[in-house]
């Protein structure tokens, strides 16, 4: 009975031009919005530069240098491994043009914390390396030497000795 009794008082009002009063609202609303992004990690691998060691006499022994530079995002967590494609073991090699003559060398694990120059201590990079402190800091590019020595015997023929040595990053 009510609510016929509220029905027809509307209908009058209404009939005579009267606005019905609706439910208050306020006046600005607002509502919440979630913004979020997943920042990925990254790394990107370029710039070679090769190792030559350059004419090196028999009993004697050379060193060189390379680089790679690397660049990653900060907080990566980075491994990189170098491989030779003439390896024997774990003895990197470089072949006498097609012949099965063969010239060893070493390549050593960098110095993580002066980067730049071949370490003082020379640690045979045959495995994976953990570069991941390179990046704790701050993110970008770091150039990574990869440093070598060989030291060519009697037992080797004269000519021109070549490898490929692939390095390969690993990130998460």
């Amino acid at each position: 009975m009510k609510n016929a009794f509220r029905l027809l008082a509307a209908g009058a009002l209404l009939a005579a031009g009267l606005p019905i009063a609706a439910y208050a609202q306020s006046s600005p609303q607002t509502t919440n919005l979630n913004v979020s992004a997943t920042v990925a990690s990254v790394c990107l691998l370029s710039a070679p530069g090769n190792i030559a060691f350059g004419t090196v006499a028999p009993g004697a022994t050379a060193n060189a240098q390379g680089s790679v530079t690397v660049t990653c995002n900060k907080g990566a967590t980075v491994s990189a491994t170098v491989l030779s494609l003439n390896v024997s073991g774990s003895q990197k090699r470089m072949q006498l043009g097609t012949t099965g003559e063969y010239l060893n060398y070493t390549v050593w694990q960098p110095d993580l914390a002066a980067l730049g120059a071949c370490a003082g201590t020379q640690t045979d990079w045959s495995g994976t390396l953990a570069i991941t402190s390179l990046w704790t800091g701050a993110g970008g590019p770091k150039v990574i030497p990869i440093c070598a020595t060989t030291s060519p015997t009697n037992s080797n023929s004269p000519g021109n000795y070549n490898d490929t040595l692939t390095v390969s990053v690993a990130f998460s």
